[in-house]
């Protein structure tokens, strides 16, 4: 008998149970749930995951040690990994990535980019528009251990270009005041990188930003899409 494909939800609160559960049926998706990482891997036999989501915080056994696990059974070695949590320090991101997971959604989740992440992750994603950031503007200016220039920017990730090279599925900490002055860094996982000449252009999508950050680049992004609408219609 063929065993149905499904996302398996690895989460203890039965409210988060819920939500993650709607969203993976909006998708077409079977979802299953365990309340932690023995109930999980209890259920990698019994059903075709094509998409882990794991909370970090768990009894018994935590989100990190699980993901862990799961790279170590061959036939999950590349299967996807989306960490949801309400742990947002940039340390934690970092710790997901290193051990394993390929993508981070905070808490509480916002559908939207819950939809794009989970499209992009099983094969089925849809460009999103990119904003064009004028060079000589303050948004334009970024560090990532050097000095880097934005060119584009939407909700789910950005562009820049920069001397520094990079693989795709690199993960870089992004620092500019975009994201807002009281934010240190945001992570980025590189999606894309093309050179040009002397320099590279990286494209890479968020990961683990919270609303406070993304309303300002919602802003943003309004700011320059009013610029451009008045542009046309001066012309």
């Amino acid at each position: 008998m063929e065993k149905q494909k499904c996302v398996l939800i690895v989460e203890d609160n039965p409210s988060d149970q819920v939500v993650a559960s709607a969203r993976v049926e909006a998708e077409g998706y079977m979802p299953v749930v365990a309340n932690d990482g023995y109930e999980a891997i209890d259920k990698f036999e019994e059903f075709e995951i094509a998409l882990f989501m794991i909370d970090l915080q768990m009894p018994r056994m935590g989100g990190i040690e699980l993901i862990r696990r799961i790279r170590r059974v061959s036939s999950y070695s590349e299967t996807p990994i989306m960490v949801f949590s309400a742990r947002k320090d940039s340390s934690d991101v970092r710790l997901a990535m290193q051990a394993g997971a390929c993508e981070y959604l905070l808490k509480p989740m916002d559908g939207m980019v819950f939809q794009e992440k989970f499209k992009r992750i099983v094969g089925r994603a849809e460009d999103w528009t990119e904003y064009e950031i004028d060079p000589e503007s303050l948004a334009s200016k970024a560090k990532l251990g050097v000095d880097i220039k934005v060119t584009h920017i939407n909700e789910i990730g950005l562009r820049v270009v920069c001397g520094k090279e990079f693989k795709v599925d690199d993960v870089m900490s992004v620092s500019s005041l975009i994201f807002g002055e009281e934010v240190s860094e945001v992570q980025v996982r590189v999606t894309a990188v093309k050179k040009l000449d002397e320099l590279f252009e990286v494209k890479g999508n968020f990961i683990g930003i919270n609303e406070p950050i993304r309303k300002n680049i919602r802003f943003l992004c309004r700011e320059i899409y009013r610029q451009e609408q008045a542009k046309k219609n001066e012309d």
